[in-house]
């Protein structure tokens, strides 16, 4: 009997191998071979083994630049750009997409311009410059409506609840989270829901509804999971580590930050070990264990 599911990491690597042997086929189209490439670094390393995805992005850039392949090229400078900044590398990232940038512009490529517009908004909005974040969303999302591309539409509202939630509106932050899950419902992609429900977990964190904030932490990290997606993995441990700290549950705290910690020290991200490591030295200055919160 024939079996027409595969399930888990048999499936995952099957997609994988298959990608990649057509990377591998020279007597395919080098846009093919490039876009095959693309998926493989985006399905594989660039979820857990960041180092692995710059160096696969740098690959496909020389790939792509060698062979003038120009819509590539962009594509490989966002890969790599995103690579970066998802581990804390803002100049690199910022560099990478200016360059991309200018080759989009050239050649009218307009979903690979917005996508860049959006990331550098992460970038400005990461280190708390939400007006010069805002205009790049703004423009990333104008381009968006314009092509009609649903899923950047809804990462842009997804990124507006952000800029609301920092202001303290948690009311108009969850209308654009839950403006963006309904484009993702209207997509059938419940994947694209991780980083909404861990901003909503982080929305009823702030008022105090732990209840509901660890059940939405929890939803982003099965998610999160599934996708082997380390980043999105730490972050939801995190929060459901801080959610335990904030009732008082030091033991549980203590057992998700560290396990969070640990994810992000292997994937290099430094500026979510910092947030970590503060919130583990504030639980042991809870203890009255000052030896070890000095440690941290």
């Amino acid at each position: 009997m024939l079996l027409l599911f595969c399930q888990g990491a048999l499936c995952a690597q099957t997609t994988l191998d298959s990608l990649y042997s057509v990377w591998e086929d020279k007597n395919k189209p080098d846009s093919t071979r490039a876009m095959a490439f693309t998926d493989y670094i985006y399905e594989g390393a660039f979820n857990s083994q960041p180092d692995s995805a710059i160096t696969f992005a740098n690959d496909l850039y020389a790939f792509t630049k060698k062979t003038s392949y120009k819509k590539g090229i962009v594509d490989a400078l966002i890969l790599r750009g995103y690579v970066l900044f998802r581990i804390g590398n803002y100049p690199k990232a910022l560099a990478s997409y200016e360059e991309g940038l200018d080759i989009a512009d050239k050649i009218d490529y307009k979903l690979g311009k917005a996508c860049i517009l959006i990331k550098t908004g992460y970038i400005y909005h990461d280190n708390e410059d939400v007006i010069r974040a805002l205009n790049y969303y703004q423009q990333s999302l104008k381009i968006y409506e314009e092509i009609d591309e649903l899923e950047g539409i809804g990462n842009i509202y997804n990124e507006f609840g952000n800029i609301y939630a920092a202001k303290g509106d948690q009311e108009k932050a969850l209308d654009y989270y839950l403006k963006s899950m309904a484009i993702n419902e209207r997509l059938d992609d419940e994947m694209g829901n991780s980083a909404q429900y861990l901003n909503i977990g982080n929305l009823y964190l702030d008022t105090s509804d732990f209840t509901k904030a660890l059940d939405y932490y929890q939803k982003g990290l099965v998610i999160e999971k599934k996708k082997n997606d380390k980043l999105g993995i730490a972050t939801a441990l995190s929060g459901i580590g801080i959610v335990y700290y904030e009732q008082g549950d030091y033991t549980k705290a203590l057992d998700y930050l560290e396990e969070s910690l640990n994810i992000s020290e292997r994937i290099n991200n430094t500026q979510g070990s910092a947030s970590i490591l503060l919130s583990l030295s504030d639980i042991y200055l809870d203890q009255e264990n000052y030896s070890k919160a000095i440690q941290y």
